[in-house]
């Protein structure tokens, strides 16, 4: 994923560089750096990155899309970093519920 990818990504969601960052376990300086091309996320974070722009892309219609953001958004705030990876990465929608 390029750093306009990663911009990209971020303006879709709605997200600021640091609310990004916070659900990474990152800053948001560490954002800007990925976004402005001056350093690149680490193998783990671009894999989570990768992920979301694959599930993102799946939500065809704009009200999907907003409830898959919202599920992320809860699942950081909930469970932190390790189970918003959980859910980031597990790709079976009907468990999305358990976390």
């Amino acid at each position: 994923m390029k750093a306009e990818e990663i911009k990209q990504l971020r303006k879709e969601l709605g997200w600021s560089q640091d609310r990004l960052g916070q659900y990474l376990g990152y800053t948001g300086n560490a954002v800007r750096r990925w976004e402005n091309d001056m350093s690149k996320p680490p193998d783990p974070v671009m894999a989570v990155l990768i992920q979301i722009r694959s599930r993102l892309d799946q939500k065809k219609n704009k009200e999907r899309k907003e409830e898959f953001i919202q599920d992320l958004v809860g699942i950081a705030i909930g469970t932190g970093i390790v189970g918003f990876m959980r859910y980031i990465f597990n790709e079976d929608e009907e468990t999305d519920e358990e976390y």
